[in-house]
């Protein structure tokens, strides 16, 4: 069950252009993305939550041929989507993912277990048309994507101080690796023509950048562009008119600093305490920060909007509530499965004859299956919008099942009206129940015979995993009466 909690700061990434303001975050349910139709809207077109898991980091945002586009990674892997198609899952098991693309064509950069995975996909559907293993390496700490005119490029930090560069595909691909001073924790990359800027952060007080070109060449070797405080973090790599450019906030001085590889700098913002989103559009920068407080209703999501031109001047500020349409239902899908994370941990660690429940719980599923004292209790949770939760508990072959057709119901019914022996074995096997159970979770029907007996709960939300828990170890070492249910 949630409660109230203090204000919380999460990263964002924001994606700008004459088709509107794109933000993604990783919200406390998940990956979140919200549209605004120009910097100073008062409200975001849509605002929806992506996915069905929590986000492992910051989605990436992106226009593609003038569609929003958002990849992200979740504990199953990484995921692409764009508005009016589900997402997409590209590698099972990955920890980064980036990506970009050109007119109908989409680009993304995968790394996991099982190496570096880059797929072309169509934009239209999301169906993939290729598939390339870059390399087979498994520990890529960060990466980052961007299409030149000549293909795409893939830029990646190994746990080594060694930079990665993919550039081109199938037989041509090439794969460089450059010598760095440490290793890069997070970067960003940006293309222009046949080249891309990478601005790169290694947890030091400098900010890095480099030019590379559509061969994974170094144009403009790895070197310092900024120095600080430190440390430099959220690094933004991009095109300002007429040259590449960088920024990153320095963590130390509380300021987001952004400066052009020829040396002029861009204009900053001072007083940037919190992880923020960065991007340059029609001459202006704009700094986004994303907070979440306790409101009505639950946790509000609020994006605050900083605009000013590169010379400091016309500064605006103002905030946007931006909390997904569909909070409170993505809140209870969370909540089910931790419920069920938590269970399936629970019987981890106690004794061996609960411990061996532990391998029939699925989080994912919200369902699995417990096996008891006496016997097997199979466990189901259904949480649908705005409905009570469905909560199933159920012994033996489920041939105790409620009736699920509406004649069948309605058969019953009528027995129950009609026949004072059917109401008085209705009133017993409620009270068996409720025994089992107790009384303030919603009893929605029960029945039991010789063969087993099933349970279905109606709580508003998802029940505590200790709770369940009691739940499943008094149906388990419960005595069955053979009522004839037949009869009932």
């Amino acid at each position: 069950m949630s409660g109230a909690r203090a204000e919380s700061v999460a990263r964002c990434r924001v994606a700008l252009r004459g088709h509107g303001l794109l933000v993604a975050w990783a919200g406390r349910w998940g990956p979140a993305v919200a549209l605004l139709d120009t910097p100073r809207a008062l409200a975001p077109r849509w605002s929806t939550y992506l996915g069905s898991d929590r986000a492992l980091a910051c989605p990436t945002p992106r226009w593609v041929g003038g569609r929003p586009v958002v990849a992200w990674v979740d504990p199953v892997g990484a995921w692409v989507w764009t508005e009016g198609q589900d997402a997409r899952c590209v590698l099972r098991g990955a920890t980064a993912a980036s990506v970009d693309g050109r007119g109908d064509r989409l680009w993304v950069a995968a790394a996991g277990a099982e190496g570096l995975v880059l797929s072309r996909r169509r934009l239209v559907d999301l169906e993939e048309e290729a598939r390339e293993v870059v390399h087979e390496r498994a520990d890529v700490r960060a990466l980052a994507l961007a299409e030149l005119r000549t293909g795409p490029l893939v830029a990646y930090g190994l746990a080594d101080p060694l930079l990665g560069v993919a550039a081109g595909t199938g037989e041509a691909i090439r794969d460089v690796r450059h010598a760095l001073e440490r290793p890069v924790r997070d970067l960003d990359a940006r293309a222009a023509g046949t080249r891309a800027v990478l601005a790169l952060a290694d947890g030091s007080a400098a900010l890095r950048a480099a030019v590379v070109d559509g061969e994974g060449r170094m144009r403009e070797r790895a070197h310092v562009v900024l120095r600080g405080s430190g440390p430099f973090v959220e690094p933004t790599a991009y095109w300002a008119d007429d040259a590449f450019a960088v920024a990153g906030r320095d963590a130390g001085a509380g300021a987001l600093r952004a400066v052009r590889l020829d040396g002029r700098p861009h204009a900053g913002f001072e007083d940037v305490g919190a992880p923020a989103g960065w991007a340059y559009g029609q001459g202006s920068v704009l700094l986004a920060t994303l907070r979440s407080r306790p409101g009505e209703g639950g946790v509000r999501d609020r994006l605050a909007l900083r605009k000013q031109g590169v010379d400091g001047a016309g500064a605006l500020a103002h905030e946007v509530e931006c909390t997904p349409a569909d909070e409170a239902h993505r809140r209870r899908v969370v909540e089910a499965r931790d419920c069920f994370e938590r269970l399936r941990d629970l019987l981890a660690g106690v004794g061996y004859r609960d411990a061996r429940g532990a391998a029939g719980i699925d989080p994912r599923a919200l369902e699995g299956r417990f096996r008891g004292a006496e016997r097997e209790v199979a466990v189901r949770l259904e949480v649908r919008e705005g409905e009570p939760c469905r909560l199933t508990l159920a012994t033996g072959d489920g041939s105790g099942a409620p009736p699920a057709s509406s004649l069948l119901r309605l058969a019953r019914w009528v027995r129950l009206r009609l026949s004072p022996a059917a109401r008085r074995e209705e009133a017993a096997r409620e009270a068996w129940a409720r025994g089992l159970v107790g009384e303030e979770v919603p009893l929605a029907a029960v029945r039991r015979d010789a063969r087993g007996a099933h349970l279905e709960l109606r709580p508003a939300e998802p029940p505590a995993a200790r709770e369940l828990l009691e739940w499943l170890r008094a149906l388990a070492a419960a005595e069955l009466d053979p009522v004839d249910e037949a009869r009932g």
